[in-house]
């Protein structure tokens, strides 16, 4: 049988669009991060080189 505590447990629980859109969530995070940090090294070196087009022309 069922315990009252364990129904209240279950009764308390999310959706499961709920616990589904949090599951996707957290499975997409490091995929934004891995991006990001991608998206990152290009941006850098572009900055570098114009930095040091910068320096040449000064």
């Amino acid at each position: 049988m069922i315990g009252t505590d364990q129904i209240k447990y279950l009764a308390e629980l999310p959706s499961k669009e709920v616990l589904v859109a949090k599951l996707l969530g957290t499975m997409n995070a490091p995929v934004q991060n891995l991006v990001g940090v991608l998206a990152g090294v290009p941006r850098a070196l572009v900055c570098a080189l114009a930095a040091i087009q910068e320096q040449k022309q000064a």
